[in-house]
């Protein structure tokens, strides 16, 4: 039980983690291009 809680840490965690970090990009990028057009 305990090794399924662990295998779970490690491949959930990562993958959320690299999510939130593409969807900060996205923003910043997004930002960068408005200030770019305006």
């Amino acid at each position: 039980m305990w090794e399924c809680t662990i295998l779970l840490d490690r491949v959930l965690l990562p993958m959320s983690l690299i999510s939130m970090k593409n969807s900060i990009d996205r923003e910043m990028n997004g930002d960068i291009m408005q200030r770019r057009y305006q």
